[in-house]
């Protein structure tokens, strides 16, 4: 919080207050934005809806809450309570073989954690360091939440910073299953830890996959972005610097792209200043730029000075976020 508070205080003597020139369109009530935010960063499965896979994990932490408050409470029998591990096990293994991606919900993605949680009570909390490792966990979980965007995430600040106090949590969560494991059939403690392990292998498997993916994706974009470049290379005539112009309305692209930044002249607007910064470019003799574009059919005619050439394709597979060459009319 001090340094949340001294960086703002600092930005505010630098730049003053300043009026934005644009808005977040993504406003909401603060309340409301905190649930929208619950409910991105730690209960969403999938940054694409994956169907059945999806609706398997979120099935498997409503199992896992219940099954925990079961067994806190000792309520829960040995059979039931083996078939609903036995759930949460398949249910993650078909996770990982759905190749649905990474998983952003912090409490999908970390179960073990999830299950401790819910197995705090009194007793538990009366020992000095789960005290501690609680406090310090609830403190830090509340702080980002309460101050995270609606959305779950941004360039400035998000639902990432959760990961700040992971080593915390899984050190409660040690902590309090270890503790609970003399309180269960030793059959049910069996059938936990082999659970667990399926689960964490599945989860493992699912994170080196989808930065594989996502690296794999990334390259194809920017190998587009190379090949469409050469053929938008010298743009304006007379020009020194024969670097080619990339536009794209994805205004983290030229973070992604940083091993071949110095490569490109980048050119980032938000998507109501397009066709001005278009008009700009063909005004300042720009005869060709390449565009990447996430809707190329809305994009391409408010850039009315220009045309498209040719969309890059290496590999004969087109890129993740089409790739357009575009010439001045």
């Amino acid at each position: 919080g001090a340094v949340v508070l001294g960086q703002r205080a600092f930005g505010l003597h630098v730049l003053g207050r300043g009026v934005p020139a644009f808005e977040n369109r993504q406003t909401s009530a603060w309340l409301s934005g905190r649930w929208h935010a619950l409910l991105a960063t730690w209960l969403t499965p999938s940054y694409h809806h994956s169907g059945v896979a999806d609706g398997a994990v979120i099935a498997a932490v409503i199992v896992i809450a219940a099954t925990a408050l079961a067994v806190r409470r000792r309520a829960g029998s040995p059979p039931v309570v083996g078939i609903a591990l036995g759930f949460v096990a398949v249910a993650y293994v078909l996770r990982f073989v759905a190749r649905a991606g990474a998983i952003p919900g912090l409490a999908i993605a970390f179960p073990l954690g999830w299950a401790a949680g819910w197995l705090l009570d009194r007793r538990v909390l009366a020992a000095p360091r789960t005290w501690t490792l609680a406090v310090v966990a609830t403190v830090v979980i509340v702080a980002v939440l309460a101050s995270e965007f609606a959305i779950g995430g941004g360039v400035e600040w998000g639902g990432r910073y959760f990961a700040v106090v992971l080593a915390v949590m899984a050190a409660l969560a040690v902590v309090v299953l270890v503790g609970r494991a003399g309180e269960v059939p030793s059959g049910i403690a069996g059938v936990a830890v082999v659970v667990a392990c399926v689960t964490t292998l599945a989860l493992c498997g699912t994170a080196v996959r989808s930065l594989s993916h996502t690296r794999t994706e990334t390259n194809r974009l920017l190998d587009a972005i190379v090949v469409g470049g050469r053929r938008a290379r010298g743009p304006v005539a007379g020009s020194a610097d024969t670097r080619p112009v990339v536009v794209s309305t994805e205004r983290l692209l030229p973070q992604l792209a940083w091993p071949r930044y110095d490569q490109f002249r980048w050119l980032s607007p938000h998507e109501e200043d397009l066709a001005t910064y278009g008009r700009r470019l063909a005004e300042a003799g720009a005869d060709r730029v390449v565009l990447v574009s996430p809707d190329p059919a809305t994009q391409i005619p408010q850039l009315a000075e220009y045309r498209e050439m040719g969309r890059p394709a290496p590999g004969g597979k087109p890129p993740p976020v089409p790739v357009i060459v575009l010439a001045r009319r």
